[in-house]
């Protein structure tokens, strides 16, 4: 514990590491900003629907009457539609969520049937019959268990991986539907859980991972290592040389945790107080084998995710600490170890298919991607699971502290 005391109080007089975290947070606050500006609002959606409705009486108006003076078969079709219109309306306005997923249930059917007939499962058009498929199911699962769903709820608001071409009117692809659904279905929202959901997507990859390894970068090399610095007097102390490595792993992960814990309830605090919480019963989907799917509560996938990426931490942390001691230099070891990272995504991602690719630890540093299946589906291959994940990433950490230590061993017998 003293070790520990020893190496918080070397971590929080250092003048970047206080940056770095005043610029973390920093970009926290500014992304709410973006997410809170960027969420759809019953009042957004009710605003649309009442335009819709003074559409179709102006063209109403604009329809001849029969025989006898009834209504023409056109007007009496927009009259009937305004009517659905109205009960849509009050549901969005009333809160009666329900019903919103009902009707967009009862739209979605028709679709569904055309596609299962025509066994559309084998096809990249968007949407598919399994977009389709899971977009119904994601109603059914959030009437069951009394979600409030992420506005807006249409068509062009989910897609799924198998969603690759977007033709219309026979059109091999169009440009203008891709973004537009690219866009459409990349859900912004400000209640808290939801708004931390989007804030680990960014933050649980390479770009997190990276954060981190700067935040620590000179945790070892500042000792002084193969320069008399402070290390030496420590190694001169009757303390286990093990000991001084584990210490300094110990203090990146503890602190890494309590930097993610933070950031976690200032995501929730800001969602929150500027919005509402939202539900931890919000499904997210997981892909399976042969079009198989499933919905997982957003509680657990935030929970899964962060226990993956902390892992996946630990095997960065472990990777430079290793090359800390070959270097010893802050610089040398943070440039070689992004540069590790970088190349061994991209292994991961040119092996893909074989029989080794689930055991390299670089194909699980997203862990986003991994919770989700999301990968396991890309690649076709349902071994890349969240637990083979945690042993890998395990294994691998263990075998590169302990190269660590033994190349530090090394080179001070050699000196």
């Amino acid at each position: 514990m003293r070790l520990l005391q020893f190496e918080w109080k070397k971590l929080w007089t250092s003048g970047l590491f206080k940056i770095l975290l005043i610029l973390f947070f920093f970009s926290i606050a500014c992304y709410f900003v973006y997410a809170y500006m960027n969420t759809v609002r019953v009042s957004d959606v009710a605003l649309e629907i009442r335009d819709q409705i003074r559409e179709h009486e102006l063209q109403m108006e604009e329809q001849p009457d029969g025989e006898d003076g009834e209504s023409s078969e056109a007007a009496q079709f927009w009259l009937e539609y305004n009517e659905t219109l109205e009960a849509q309306l009050k549901a969005y306005e009333t809160g009666d969520w329900n019903t919103v997923l009902q009707m967009e249930i009862d739209k979605i059917q028709p679709d569904l049937d055309t596609l299962i007939v025509s066994r559309q499962y084998y096809t990249s058009s968007f949407p598919t019959l399994f977009t389709t498929e899971t977009r119904r199911a994601l109603f059914q699962y959030m009437q069951e268990h009394g979600v409030t769903p992420i506005l807006p709820v249409d068509i062009y608001a989910w897609r799924t991986l198998y969603d690759l071409n977007f033709p219309i009117d026979g059109s091999s692809d169009d440009e203008f539907l891709k973004d537009f659904v690219t866009e459409h279905s990349t859900l912004n929202s400000s209640a808290g859980i939801y708004f931390l959901k989007q804030v680990t997507d960014l933050l649980f990859g390479l770009a997190g991972l990276l954060f981190f390894l700067l935040l620590f970068s000179d945790i070892v090399t500042k000792e002084g290592i193969g320069a008399n610095g402070p290390i030496h007097l420590l190694q001169t102390q009757p303390i286990r040389r093990p000991l001084i490595l584990l210490t300094k792993f110990v203090t990146m992960l503890l602190t890494s945790a309590a930097v993610l814990v933070g950031a976690a309830l200032f995501s929730l605090g800001l969602g929150t107080g500027f919005d509402k919480l939202g539900d931890w019963d919000y499904p997210v989907l997981i892909y399976g084998e042969n079009y198989v799917y499933d919905f997982m509560p957003i509680g657990l996938y935030l929970a899964k995710t962060a226990v993956l990426f902390f892992f996946g931490l630990l095997f960065a942390t472990a990777l430079l600490f290793f090359f800390s001691y070959v270097t010893k230099r802050a610089i040398a070891a943070l440039v070689l170890t992004a540069a590790v990272i970088l190349l061994g995504i991209q292994l991961s991602n040119q092996v893909a298919g074989l029989g080794f690719a689930p055991y390299l630890p670089f194909a699980y540093l997203a862990s986003p991607y991994i919770v989700t299946m999301q990968t396991a589906a890309i690649w076709q291959d349902f071994r890349f699971t969240f637990q083979l994940g945690l042993l890998v990433l395990g294994s691998a950490s263990v075998v590169l502290l302990a190269a660590a230590y033994l190349w530090n061993g090394l080179q001070q017998k050699r000196g």
